[in-house]
């Protein structure tokens, strides 16, 4: 291996067709000691996804659970490829995205705490909560605690389809995002109507 990728800052591989490791940089080394083949340090639930877009010629960029350390803990990364013709070797980076997503769900729980507060900084379009109408039929308090609870799950799902709804968008499918809202939202007013 070259010196420049010895040195990099992120996991890089060189591996075969069949995805055996043919060279590693030291970071890679450091999360996935001793690793012999891609298939051995990838999360039971990308492995198939694995297996099927990494390739010859693929330039496709994916994003995979790898198994990290000697605990073996799933880490989502984003592999990016790129094959040489003339060997059927693959350069593979792998650059982590859980500090993405868990700085997005911090400024997600920023947001929401922003929101609540009375005079709150809200970003422009945006209103304090305590601001906001209140819903026009709120569960009274002496519905059944099943449709509190439902609703509460409907909310909650709400919010995690706004968290990963950038990337959603990012993929092309915001379409899904939107209609998935709109379903727990017609479900919720069903609900609050009983």
């Amino acid at each position: 291996m070259g010196m420049q990728a010895c040195r990099l800052p992120l996991p890089y591989f060189r591996v075969n067709a069949s995805l055996r490791i043919l060279d590693r940089s030291d970071e890679a080394e450091l999360l996935f000691p001793g690793a012999s083949e891609m298939a051995g340090i990838t999360d039971e639930g990308s492995l198939e996804k694995l297996r099927r877009f990494v390739r010859p010629g693929s330039v496709t960029r994916l994003e995979l659970n790898f198994l990290c350390g000697t605990d073996r803990r799933p880490q989502l990364f984003e592999l990016h490829q790129q094959w040489e013709e003339e060997s059927a070797a693959a350069h593979l980076l792998l650059c982590p995205l859980q500090d993405r997503l868990q700085r997005m769900q911090d400024t997600m729980e920023q947001l929401r705490r922003d929101l609540r507060q009375p005079g709150g900084a809200a970003p422009p379009g945006l209103r304090p909560l305590s601001a906001a109408p209140a819903r026009t039929s709120a569960p009274s308090p002496a519905a059944p605690g099943a449709i509190r609870e439902a609703i509460h799950a409907l909310e909650t799902i709400e919010d995690l389809i706004g968290i990963i709804r950038p990337d959603m968008t990012e993929a092309g499918k915001d379409a899904y995002a939107v209609l998935l809202l709109e379903q727990a939202a017609l479900a919720r007013g069903h609900l609050e109507r009983l």
